[in-house]
């Protein structure tokens, strides 16, 4: 016997009917999507932040000649 969780109450999925089903599956769905679409901004971020580093070495090597790390 399966549960979810909805606010603060415990509800057992056997006393959905197939529509109740459907919209939990629906839900479950999107929190998929919502996890895999945090986890691409994430890794987004992390490259852009990588990029920005490296103009701004390239900026400061064409100005003072020096690399930096």
């Amino acid at each position: 016997m399966k549960n979810i969780i909805i606010g603060d109450k415990t509800y057992s999925i056997d006393m959905l009917d197939e529509e109740g089903k459907a919209n939990l599956a629906s839900s479950q769905f999107v929190d998929g999507k919502i996890k895999e679409t945090s986890n691409l901004i994430a890794a987004l971020t992390v490259s852009k932040n990588a990029y920005i580093q490296q103009l701004k070495n390239e900026i400061i090597k064409s100005k003072t000649g020096f690399v930096t790390d």
